[in-house]
């Protein structure tokens, strides 16, 4: 969880690559091995989706975290979080985006088993699986109401290269290109 101590990432210690681009390059990669899947087992797709929902979730914290500490009111302020901390920058991230608020609850639910203060108490997932053409869908429901994943996973996507460019990083917009020639949401 990202923290509030103005400690800037040391990306020699990760493997997502050098900058802050490489977490959003891997969400756009995981979205496109959704999308490009041949996969015939119901738990490998399962896997895929759950590391999309992760990475989406945890761009809060690399975009927190590699915010520098003088530019994290602005940060706060673009998406309108209540003051310039972490907790109020998660929690508006999650207010503004239904998106990431279900990308959260997977990842919090995949790691942790349970969520002790999940906004989505109508949430979901069902698992289809065609033995015939060996495809596998897996459906994100809220209050009955089905959205594939990879829906989910591009808009979060789309929604953090828009933030990204707007707090100056140019480099998302090409991550933008990409995502257009898609077209997976």
């Amino acid at each position: 969880m990202a923290n509030d101590s103005g400690e800037q990432i040391d990306f020699s210690k990760t493997l997502l690559g050098n900058d802050p681009i490489g977490p959003l390059s891997k969400l756009l990669w995981e979205c496109q091995q959704i999308f490009e899947a041949d996969v015939s087992s119901p738990l490998i797709r399962m896997f895929m989706s759950q590391n999309a929902a992760t990475t989406a979730w945890h761009l809060a914290d690399w975009t927190w975290m590699t915010c520098p500490q003088e530019r994290r009111t602005e940060l706060a302020a673009v998406v309108g979080a209540a003051d310039d901390s972490w907790p109020a920058f998660a929690n508006r991230v999650r207010e503004i985006s239904i998106d990431l608020a279900i990308c959260r609850e997977l990842a919090t639910a995949g790691k942790h088993v349970a969520i002790s203060r999940g906004e989505l108490k109508n949430h979901t997932v069902e698992v289809e699986h065609d033995d015939e053409t060996k495809e596998t869908r897996v459906w994100i429901c809220i209050d009955g109401e089905r959205t594939p994943d990879l829906d989910i996973y591009g808009r979060a996507l789309r929604w953090w290269i828009e933030l990204y460019i707007h707090m100056g990083f140019s480099e998302a917009a090409t991550l933008q290109e990409a995502l257009n020639q898609h077209a997976m949401d």
